[in-house]
């Protein structure tokens, strides 16, 4: 239940701790490890992997998946679009790597 001041009115959460969260989750998020795209035995990597991989944040993965507006893939020369499975995307680890221009 919300904090509540002598007029009954909600008080906003303390700036300080909203910070502190933000630099735990951020924390949080730079500190999981991936292998090395070349030797990714997947076919498929979830958006956080995908980011990585592309040195990009998650977010604009996700928006080019919303435009499909995404970077171009040489060999099907259209956007780089997700694979959606259950409802999440998954990326292709093979365009991910024509992207990067690393050999297969």
């Amino acid at each position: 239940m919300p904090k509540r001041t002598a007029s009954n009115a909600p008080v906003a959460p303390d700036r300080a701790a909203r910070r502190r969260a933000q630099r735990r989750l951020k924390a949080k998020q730079q500190t999981r490890t991936y292998p090395p795209l070349a030797g990714e035995t997947r076919d498929v990597v979830d958006t956080n992997a995908a980011a990585f991989y592309l040195s990009r944040a998650p977010q604009t993965l996700r928006l080019w998946a919303c435009n499909e507006n995404g970077p171009v893939v040489p060999s099907t020369r259209k956007p780089l679009a997700p694979i959606h499975i259950n409802g999440r995307l998954s990326w292709s680890v093979a365009f991910l790597r024509e992207l990067v221009r690393m050999p297969e």
